[in-house]
């Protein structure tokens, strides 16, 4: 939790202690002061005294037990909000590696240089890991995102791996494929910036 929340929620709890002091103990002597003045008994008041605390002891409870609940709530939100950052950052890095990654094998069919037979092991080695580590996200949009990263990483390794593709379907569609994943990189990039966007305005 960040420290200015902490100080902000303090300086309000020290507020309110302070002003039930202020107000209650004076208010407390006054009555019993007035119901010495009519006569009350000492057992009477002694029994009324017992009855303020005891209603102030049940406040004071519940004002305790609603502050913890609410930190709580707090708590679960922040660790919420950190593991979208998380995921957001990730799915961004996987979509930044692929574009670059693509980048260069379009440079390389460019130059007419022959494509190692296992060049589609480091492509199928990113598709493993995106589908393990957004199978639990529950982000409708980051979802989204993976599953056309999948779709787009998928289909480049079909190409890479089918031996009967001519350099130039090769070559159109590697080259189709970048364009889209450069696009899924920025959706990645403005979803990560719009989660951590929500993360600071949490903290102030």
């Amino acid at each position: 939790m960040d420290w200015r929340v902490q100080m902000r929620r303090s300086s309000f709890f020290a507020i309110c202690c302070m002003w039930g002091v202020l107000i209650i103990a004076p208010a407390l002597w006054l009555l019993i002061g007035a119901m010495v003045e009519w006569g009350v008994s000492s057992q009477s008041i002694a029994a009324w005294v017992q009855a303020i605390g005891s209603v102030g002891a049940i406040l004071c409870a519940v004002f305790i037990a609603n502050a913890q609940h609410g930190r709580e709530q707090v708590e679960i939100k922040r660790q919420s909000y950190q593991r979208d950052v998380g995921l957001a950052t990730r799915l961004r890095f996987v979509a930044f590696q692929l574009v670059v990654a693509v980048h260069d094998l379009v440079q390389q069919l460019n130059k007419g240089v022959d494509l190692p037979e296992n060049v589609s092991i480091g492509y199928e080695s990113v598709l493993a890991r995106l589908n393990q580590n957004f199978d639990d996200d529950l982000s409708v949009e980051r979802i989204e995102i993976a599953m056309k990263v999948r779709y787009d990483l998928g289909i480049i390794v079909r190409v890479l791996c089918d031996k009967g593709s001519t350099p130039e379907y090769l070559m159109r569609t590697i080259r189709d494929m970048k364009v889209q994943l450069e696009s899924h990189l920025k959706q990645a990039e403005n979803h990560l910036e719009s989660v951590s966007g929500q993360v600071n305005e949490e903290r102030t």
